[in-house]
This record gives C-alpha cells, structure tokens and sequence, in this order.
C-alpha cells in the first residue's frame, strides 16, 4: 500500500512525467522522451525538458485526469501544425523534427483504420455496451494456428461491425488486419529499445523496408540483406550477405511460392509499384495516409493454365463412347489425376 501511495503521490513527479510521455506518443507519434519506458542515462533525456515538466504538473493539477490532457494535446497549436515543412531549410536542420516545427505524420493503429473503413462506407455500428464481438476471418486462418483449442465464434450481422474496441483479443489467433497494421511500430519499437536501452549485439531480421531508414538516425544500426537476382520472372537466392537494404521487395516471388491465389498476387503488385514510386518520389513516410484504398482497382487475376484432366476432358465427346470406352477414358483420367479420389 506504502508502495501504491508514493507512484500515485503529487509529490512524486516521475509517475506523471511517465504517463504524459506516452500520451505524447500516442498523439505527436514520439515521445518527448523517446524511449517511453526508460528515462534514466541511456534514454539522451527529453528533447523538450521544460515542457515534458509542465505537462507532469498539469497532470497532477488536473487530478490525473487522462481526458484533460487527451484535450490538452488535440486543442494545443503543436497539434494542430501542418503535416508539411513551412520554414525553409528545415529538414537540413532537424531532419527528425524533434524540435516539432510541424505535425509529423503517423501511421493509424489498426483499430483506427477499421473504424474509419466501417464508418465512411456507412456500415459503422456505434452501439456501445454488449459482449465481445469476433469479425469474420479470411479462410483457412483458423485452421492454421497451432495450440489454439478455442473456437472462433463467428460474428454476422451488424453486431460484427461494432467498434475495434469490442474485438475479442485471443493471444493465439490475431486478426490477420490488425496484425498488418500494427506489425510496424511493434518491430520500430522494439528496434528502438535494442538499440537505446538493451545496447546488446543482435540480428533484427524484418521485412519492413521502413525500417532501414532508421540507419540515419540510430548511429550502431547497420543494415544488411542477402543478394538475390531475378530470372525469367524468378527469383534467384545468391547465397550472398551484402551491405544495405534489399534493393527492391520480394514478397510477391515469395508469396507465389507460398501458393497464394493469382488475386491476391496481382493485388500485392499493384500496392508494391505504389509503394516503390512514392518511395522515389521521397514520400514513402506519407504512403499510409495517401494509399488509395478506395479507388485502387483490383486488377482481375490471370486465368490460370489447364491442367493435363481438364485437356483431356475438353477432347472428350461423351456421345460418341460406348461404356466400355468410358470406362477406360475414367481409369485414364484417373491416372492423370495422380490417382486421387476424383
């Protein structure tokens, strides 16, 4: 109890100065501090230390009241900035923008993004109260997960289109969305703390290309890839380590050989020649906020070839078989089949 009392005392500004660094975060996209869960030597100190101070007494004077400083923040003309640079050499100055001459853009939390899908398209069900809800999984992911003895009990209807907030969270089945969109600024976070705080030797092996921008800025990061060419639309593994960043993304060749539907392929390759021009372009950090998800057309997936049953099927011409001739045309087919139950 003696314990509770001091972390919750006016007199012990470290607990405020803590919780309104991460309400910091969660709006401006970093902390004041930028290592939120370590404040001691190894964390560089704020870069406002000033204002990290008053926000902590505001906190106090306010009675720890969280929704007061959620106001605080949004109304404050910090917040309220333009996305874009307005001074003129601002980015040679402060590259990262610490000292925060204007908003820095941030990646939405998955939760965010399905809310304002739902509610946009008009499909939003704000009802509030009620049971956990489970959303609709993409086929087969149930089936995949290892150790998970639980069933997924479908939600339909408009009880599924409840906010993200009613999402049942089971540890062993994520929904594939939320996981896409959260997956960054786990692995950014965790990059950051081995790096800042933990300072051990490591192998951080990612396939989010935006993470080897962080090089500028973390001096003992060092980024490699393995080499690899393209042949007849394949890829080749070199069995290379080379220094940098893979010169381009490989998902597609890998999601081929993983066996993922043409669709989704063709999908994959629209939103990575997207992704590639804004990266030229220099706006690979506004590309979440900018990625067209309602006008991008999906293009048609390629017909896929025949197989060897369905050529012998389209040379068939039942009318003309006697039964025996069937019969034997069945026992072929099934050969071609690899003689599996037809």
């Amino acid at each position: 109890m003696a314990l509770a009392e001091w972390i919750a005392s006016p007199e012990n500004p470290m607990t405020a100065r803590v919780l309104v660094n991460r309400l910091w975060m969660h709006h401006f996209g970093r902390g004041l501090v930028s290592t939120p869960s370590d404040f001691g030597a190894l964390s560089g100190g704020p870069s406002h230390p000033e204002l990290l101070d008053w926000l902590a007494r505001q906190f106090i004077d306010e009675k720890w009241s969280i929704k007061a400083m959620h106001r605080l923040m949004v109304l404050s003309s910090t917040y309220q900035q333009a996305s874009e640079p307005t001074h003129p050499n601002v980015m040679e100055q402060d590259p990262d923008n610490r000292l925060l001459s204007y908003y820095n853009r941030r990646r939405l939390e998955a939760e965010a993004v399905r809310d304002s899908i739902l509610s946009v398209s008009g499909r939003l069900n704000p009802e509030r109260h009620g049971l956990p809800i489970f959303p609709p999984l993409p086929d087969g992911i149930e089936e995949r997960v290892k150790y998970s003895n639980s069933k997924w009990a479908t939600t339909h209807g408009p009880e599924a289109r409840k906010r993200s907030l009613y999402i049942y969270q089971q540890r062993t089945l994520t929904m594939p969305f939320l996981q896409a969109f959260d997956g960054l600024s786990i692995a950014w976070a965790t990059l950051e703390n081995l790096h800042q705080v933990n300072r051990c030797r490591a192998l951080f092996a990612t396939h989010f290309h935006e993470l080897t921008s962080l090089t500028s800025r973390l001096d003992a990061l060092s980024c490699h890839s393995m080499r690899v060419k393209e042949w007849e639309g394949e890829v080749v593994f070199l069995h290379e380590v080379v220094a940098g960043a893979a010169d381009q993304s490989y998902g597609v060749h890998v999601a081929k050989l993983a066996g993922l539907p043409p669709a989704v392929i063709a999908r994959a390759q629209e939103v990575l020649r997207i992704l590639e021009e804004g990266e030229q372009s220099g706006a690979l950090a506004r590309l979440a906020d900018d990625l067209p998800l309602f006008s991008a057309t999906v293009p048609e997936a390629p017909a896929a070839e025949p197989s060897a049953v369905e050529e012998a099927l389209a040379r068939i011409n039942p009318d003309e078989l006697s039964p025996r001739e069937a019969l034997e045309i069945l026992y072929r087919l099934k050969g071609l089949a690899g003689d599996r139950d037809l």
